[in-house]
């Protein structure tokens, strides 16, 4: 009995000390987790995981914005190939056509980029290229005769009454025309371009020098300036030879610009062949140089002598701003109606009107020669696939490029023949 208890007694000593072992193991009241310490436990995890969560959403955003720019630019490629195709074609344009209202090239070039911008942000005609035109051109001179300050008044007001036209929807007007009067209109065009190339085939000036005259589409063949020699005209029809090759081939088997590809091949031909072999040609620095600045208005720009702005002043340049005014709708409007032709769409020529005119009034604001739609260039848009406004804008945005950025490796490339 006494060995019974004996043995229960340890065990059950043994049971009560191991319950109170557990007792004295059993977390106290102060040794708990506060409510405290447990929420920001809480809170430090679940910000964790909502920082996760919205890391996870900013990178699936991000690959969503990605998928979508590349998706846009594959869709847009050939208006970006066909605005870089224009802007390179229209440089040595610009300064041809400072050249003819007898202002400092970079006037011109300024106007090519601004009216190229600023009418595919107002609405112009898509397809359709603005810039820096010789029908306007060769009516400054007299304006520029007066002072360059006189030129941009005038091209500003010529803008107000562009603008003026579109809303009271004077451009609707122009679909009278008749169809033997577009024809007429793009075959003396084309006589009027390509006589211009043949002022590439002579000797040229940089600046204007001896009395005044009235520049028209046959004095090339009658002004009295030299020709080139020879075996330079030669070398020349056969760099145009190839460009030309390059523009109507290329289309039948790619629709990558025919005409930048022509640029390139032609560019490529004079440094790689020619002048390796001792036959350079005329490249674009030879014309002018290309180099701009980024404009300022021209009440705060040193670069400018600006007239009072006076009565006097304004009975001057108003009958000039009418005269640029309707040149430059007449000619915007038309190359309007051709593009509606070959595009099988229909521009608006009152928004064509408005459009036109707020980029003659900002351009002439900045300093530039104002201008209008440009055929000869939007045609090289249209075929080169460029059929919206994106176009021209990045055309604008590039001719802008040239000027501040790259214009050192643009002045060493070829004048599109």
């Amino acid at each position: 009995m006494d060995s019974r208890q004996a043995s229960d007694g340890p065990v059950r000593v043994d049971r009560d000390a191991g319950s109170a072992e557990a007792k004295d193991f059993t977390p106290s009241e102060s040794s708990k987790p506060s409510p405290v310490y447990e929420a920001s436990l809480s809170h430090d995890v679940s910000s964790s995981e909502e920082s996760g969560s919205e890391k996870s959403a900013v990178l699936k955003k991000a690959q969503g914005w990605s998928k979508w720019t590349w998706r846009w630019l594959k869709l847009h490629k050939l208006d970006f190939l066909s605005g870089l195709t224009v802007a390179l074609a229209q440089v040595p344009e610009a300064v041809a056509f400072s050249f003819v209202a007898n202002v400092d090239p970079v006037v011109g070039l300024q106007a090519a980029w601004m009216m190229g911008v600023i009418t595919s942000l107002a609405g112009g005609r898509p397809g359709q290229i603005s810039g820096a035109t010789g029908s306007t051109a060769v009516v400054m001179p007299p304006i520029v005769a007066k002072g360059i300050g006189y030129l941009f008044y005038t091209v500003m007001l010529a803008g107000v009454i562009q603008i003026l036209f579109g809303v009271f929807r004077a451009g609707k007007l122009l679909r009278m025309i008749s169809a033997p009067v577009m024809i007429g209109f793009v075959d003396g065009l084309a006589i009027v371009i390509f006589l211009a190339q043949l002022e590439a085939f002579k000797w040229t000036q940089g600046n204007a020098v001896g009395p005044a005259r009235r520049l028209t589409a046959f004095e090339v063949l009658t002004d009295g300036e030299p020709w080139l020699p020879w075996d330079d005209i030669l070398k020349m029809l056969l760099l145009v030879a190839i460009t030309m090759t390059v523009t109507f081939v290329l289309p039948k088997f790619t629709r990558f610009p025919s005409a930048l590809t022509g640029i390139v091949i032609a560019t490529g031909v004079e440094w790689g062949i020619y002048r390796q072999v001792g036959w350079p040609t005329r490249l674009v620095e030879d014309i002018a140089s290309v180099k701009g600045y980024f404009p300022i208005p021209i009440w705060f720009d040193d670069r400018w002598q600006l007239p009072t702005f006076d009565w006097d002043l304004f009975t001057f340049i108003l009958p000039h701003a009418i005269v640029i005014a309707l040149i430059g709708i007449i000619e915007s409007l038309l190359t309007l109606n051709l593009i509606d032709e070959i595009t099988q769409t229909k521009g608006n020529p009152n928004r064509e009107c408005w459009g036109q005119g707020l980029a003659q009034l900002i351009t002439g604001t900045f300093g530039g020669m104002g201008g209008c739609a440009m055929i000869g260039q939007s045609m090289i848009n249209i075929k080169s696939g460029g059929t919206s406004r994106l176009s021209g804008f990045v055309a604008g945005i590039f001719t802008l490029f040239i000027l501040l950025v790259i214009h050192e490796v643009v002045r060493y490339s070829r004048p599109l023949p």
